[in-house]
């Protein structure tokens, strides 16, 4: 009995002092989480008026080219190289009036790729950030703002871009190609028979890569670009083919260059948004 009791003393002891220990170490802090900076970039409303003496199935019919797109600007430096998002979820979207939008679903689960005319120009304008388009029906025609936006999405961003190089293309026609680099970015490809014509000739591609890897594709011949860019059509199963126009034919200087990006994460974004005006509506035109 004895001695459990001084064990028991003795535990206690040695908690204490790991306490007392603890207590004493310089505290450590957290790692901040990096901030994303979300705002309206802008907001359009489209409205129309149908003169029909039965207008349901008429306002059905165009129901879908009707409605409200709000556009956000979403700003982080975590966010390099932002290459599609996916998964817009909107938790709130109430109006000042009391009624809710509708978000257009198919908008809202598919992959939207950001390289678009919209990004481009904002780039060229000198702005910060990238585009998220949200997609809404008709609201409440009393309805004067969005009084609360809240939601989030899913978007593949960051990562490194890399050059392959494959030397004399003219070599490799009708074979699957593969290499240590193709493989690491997880990129599958084949070149097809080159198609000439009189005045010119086409480097056929069939390339099966993770959504957003694919960046570019040029051939250079002499240190010089012999490809005017290419043409982009989407197969099934995930396979991309590319129709490149050759200035000249190929020579064993050949080179094929394909741009991919390597090492991107995805990351979940929330927003919550107040009080976001609406655009006024139209007057309403009356006959003479």
């Amino acid at each position: 009995m004895k001695t459990s009791a001084i064990l028991y003393v003795i535990s206690l002891l040695t908690f204490l002092l790991f306490l007392s220990l603890a207590s004493n170490l310089p505290a450590q802090s957290a790692t901040p989480r990096p901030t994303v900076q979300t705002n309206v970039a802008y907001v359009t409303e489209s409205r129309a008026l149908i003169f029909a003496a039965d207008k349901p199935p008429y306002a059905r019919s165009i129901a879908r080219h009707l409605g409200l797109t709000v556009c956000l600007n979403i700003n982080s430096k975590l966010l390099r190289h932002p290459d599609f998002y996916h998964h817009v979820r909107i938790i709130t979207e109430v109006l000042n009036t009391g009624h809710t939008l509708m978000p257009i679903a198919p908008r809202f689960r598919q992959i939207i790729q950001v390289q678009g005319h919209l990004y481009q120009s904002m780039q060229q304008a000198g702005a910060v950030g990238f585009p998220v388009i949200l997609r809404f029906a008709a609201p409440s025609p009393k309805a004067a703002t969005i009084r609360e936006l809240i939601g989030s999405f899913d978007v593949a961003a960051g990562g490194t871009f890399r050059t392959i190089t494959l030397n004399n293309p003219a070599t490799l026609v009708q074979k699957h190609i593969s290499n240590a680099a193709l493989q690491a970015a997880h990129v599958r490809m084949r070149i097809m028979p080159i198609i000439k014509s009189r005045h010119s000739r086409f480097m056929i591609l069939e390339i099966m890569a993770p959504a957003g890897v694919f960046q570019s594709i040029s051939v250079t011949q002499n240190h010089k670009i012999i490809s005017g860019g290419y043409i982009i059509a989407q197969l099934p199963k995930g396979v991309d083919k590319l129709m490149i126009p050759l200035t000249s034919a190929l020579k064993p200087t050949a080179q094929l260059k394909m741009t991919v990006l390597t090492g991107w994460h995805e990351y979940r974004i929330p927003f919550t948004l107040n009080n976001i005006p609406l655009p006024d509506a139209p007057p309403i035109a009356h006959r003479r």
